[in-house]
C-alpha cells in the first residue's frame, strides 16, 4: 500500500517557497527629497540642509553686507535672488537745478572771532574779503564759505605770488559772491557774461552759480577742479592779473587763461603754482 500524504504536503520534488516580503519604498523616497533639496539650495543660492552657517543677506544695492537676520525662532535667516532677477544699485540722485534767477540779495557767510588783525606773513600783501550767497540758490553759505576759503588759503595759490587772503564776515576789500545767472548779469555789466559766465567788477568778485553747480567741459567731471580754478581765476583779477595764453601745448594752463571757454591746448590747471 502507498503511504498517505499528509494534508497540505507538497508532492516530492515539487516543494514551493514562501514569497518574499516587497522591499521598502521608502529608503528611496528618502534619497529623492534630499537630492531635490540639494538642487534647489545649489540654484537659490541657500544654505544645505544640516550645512555649517548661512549666507550673508544682501543690501538694497546688492552688495554683501552685515550680520544674517535672525528669524522670530532665533535662526538666521537668508535672503534669496530668485533665477531671473537682478538687484540694481539706486541712481546717484541729479543735483538740485539752479535757478535762472532768485531774489537779488544776498547772506553774508560768518566768521568765527576776527582775523582782521592777523600780520601779513613775512611782507604778504594782506587782501581781505567776504563770501555770500545770494538768497533762494540751493547751496549752504556757510558750505561754500568753507570751500572759498580752502581754496584760497591753498599753499599752492595766491600764497605762491606774495598774497595772503583772509576772509572777513563785516567791512573787507573784496566781496566773493554766489550769484544767479540773472543777478551775475546785472552785478557784471558792462562785460558781457550772458549768464553763464563769471567776473570781477571793481571789488566784486561774481561767480555764476550756474558754473559753481555744473563746472565746465574743458574740466569735464572734475567739478571739484573747476572751482579751484574759477575761485582763483576770478580773484586773480582783483589782485591785478590779467588774461593769458597757453605756453606750450599740453603744459598747465596758467590759472589767468579763460579755461572756462577753452584751454588753447593746454591741460586744465587751477592753481598758480602748477603754471610754467
Amino acid at each position: 500500500m502507498g503511504r498517505a500524504s499528509s494534508p497540505g504536503a507538497g508532492r516530492p520534488g515539487r516543494h514551493r517557497a514562501e514569497p518574499a516580503p516587497a522591499p521598502s519604498r521608502r529608503p528611496l523616497l528618502v534619497l529623492s527629497a534630499i537630492t531635490a533639496a540639494l538642487a534647489v539650495g545649489m540654484v537659490v543660492g541657500g544654505p544645505v540642509a544640516g550645512g555649517p552657517g548661512t549666507t550673508q543677506a544682501l543690501d538694497a544695492a546688492g552688495e554683501q553686507g552685515g550680520e544674517p537676520t535672525p528669524a522670530a525662532d532665533g535662526s538666521a535667516s537668508v535672503m534669496a535672488v530668485l533665477p531671473g532677477r537682478t538687484l540694481e544699485r539706486e541712481p546717484e540722485p541729479e543735483p538740485v537745478p539752479v535757478p535762472e534767477s532768485a531774489s537779488g540779495t544776498f547772506a553774508i557767510a560768518e566768521v568765527s572771532g576776527s582775523s582782521g588783525t592777523r600780520p601779513d606773513d613775512a611782507g604778504l600783501r594782506l587782501t581781505s574779503y567776504r563770501v555770500e550767497v545770494e538768497e533762494g540758490l540751493p547751496f549752504d553759505t556757510e558750505a561754500v564759505a568753507e570751500e572759498v576759503e580752502s581754496i584760497l588759503s591753498d599753499e599752492r595759490g595766491w600764497v605762491t605770488r606774495g598774497h595772503l587772503l583772509v576772509r572777513e564776515a563785516g567791512d573787507a576789500d573784496l566781496r566773493i559772491l554766489i550769484a544767479s545767472p540773472t543777478t551775475a548779469d546785472r552785478l557784471c555789466a558792462p562785460l558781457l557774461t550772458r549768464g553763464r559766465l563769471s567776473c570781477r567788477n571793481g571789488q566784486n568778485v561774481v561767480l555764476n552759480a550756474w558754473r559753481w553747480q555744473n563746472g565746465a567741459e574743458t574740466y569735464g567731471d572734475d567739478l571739484e577742479g573747476y572751482r579751484q580754478y574759477l575761485v582763483n581765476h576770478e580773484t586773480g583779477h582783483a589782485l591785478g592779473y590779467g588774461h593769458l595764453g597757453c605756453p606750450e601745448a599740453g603744459a598747465p594752463a596758467p590759472v589767468m587763461v579763460q579755461q572756462t571757454k577753452t584751454l588753447l591746448g593746454c591741460a586744465p590747471n587751477p592753481w598758480p603754482a602748477l603754471e610754467r
